[in-house]
């Protein structure tokens, strides 16, 4: 776990017709920050809807940050509208000494970043951390990722537990992306960036903090082409720090083909016994010929050897001699 050696400055901005905004600005222990004359922030950053300025997933995040660049995170509304509103105050505030490069947030706050920083040229970069990609029931959240214009660098920092931001989804997404993207996955990570016990939380959330900061560096420096786009976190649960993996040469904006599920060979009905008929004449049937049959059908069931076959061609004969005799008769 990282030392707090960063310092803090918490102050309220004005917003018209609404409770002020409370926000707290920390900067690297070297600089000593304050409402008015504090280093201009390299993000400006805000939580998710059940959030507050002081939950772990901030703190741990705004405390690794600081150990690289100046943050200014601000506390927002469950309103997703009014939280774009507070971002818009905190940027303006700010842009009077220097332009905003980057917006960030985590979950509804990330989905709030995205809204603010459309149409405003100076945002370059957006830190999206725990995107509330869909919805419980599957309903997606992507038309506002899609339209980010292609000059906007996009981090996403997602937890490969994450129930609402499915990792196969996001890289789908992120193919589709006019904007290029980068994607950091913490491991073992819910939605709320937890891991067990607490204090691999807290090592996790501060080292994630902390790369996405030598990110926005990169960035700022326009050398951002020189790593990969994917990296992966994780911690050990022994020295309880926090392992990072470093960019891979992995494009998050080529997905990968989904496997087609095996189908399984189809079951043919078990086929029934035939059993073939015995043939009996019509003779055995008690039956006679019908009009226009040959006798020499019946022949087909007499023996076929010794005297048995001699002996029932002369009783056939005589058979077939009466029932002539018999139909003539008839006749007559």
């Amino acid at each position: 776990m990282m030392e707090n050696q960063s310092q803090h400055h918490e102050f309220e901005l004005p917003l018209e017709g609404k409770n002020p905004i409370k926000c707290i600005s920390s900067s690297p222990s070297q600089s000593t920050p304050s409402a008015q004359t504090a280093t201009p922030p390299s993000l400006i950053f805000t939580h998710g809807a059940g959030g507050t300025l002081h939950s772990d997933g901030i703190l741990n995040f705004r405390i690794g940050f600081t150990s690289q660049s100046p943050i200014i995170c601000f506390q927002g509304s469950m309103n997703l509208s009014s939280r774009v509103k507070m971002f818009d105050a905190v940027i303006s505030h700010h842009a009077e000494s220097a332009p905003v490069l980057a917006l960030g947030g985590r979950s509804m706050g990330a989905r709030a970043a995205v809204m603010a920083g459309e149409g405003k040229e100076d945002v370059k970069a957006l830190v999206l951390v725990s995107y509330p990609l869909h919805t419980g029931k599957g309903d997606m959240r992507d038309d506002i990722l899609l339209a980010i214009g292609e000059g906007v660098k996009v981090l996403f920092v997602v937890g490969d537990r994450d129930e609402m931001c499915d990792l196969e989804k996001l890289e789908d997404v992120m193919g589709k992306m006019n904007a290029e993207s980068w994607r950091i996955v913490a491991e073992s990570a819910d939605h709320g960036m937890t891991v067990k016990p607490k204090a691999g939380t807290q090592a996790v959330g501060e080292l994630t903090g902390k790369v996405v900061a030598e990110w926005l560096k990169i960035v700022n420096e326009g050398k951002i082409g020189e790593q990969g786009k994917e990296g992966r976190i994780s911690w050990d649960s022994e020295g309880v720090t926090g392992i990072w993996g470093g960019w891979e040469e992995k494009a998050a904006n080529v997905v990968k083909p989904k496997k087609k599920p095996k189908e399984e060979p189809k079951k043919e009905p078990e086929a029934k016994p035939y059993n073939e008929p015995k043939k009996v004449s019509k003779k055995a049937k008690g039956l006679q010929p019908e009009q226009g049959q040959s006798h020499e059908d019946d022949t087909a069931e007499l023996p076929t050897t010794g005297k048995r076959r001699r002996s029932a061609r002369i009783s056939l004969a005589k058979d077939t001699q009466k029932d002539d005799i018999a139909h003539k008769r008839r006749k007559e």
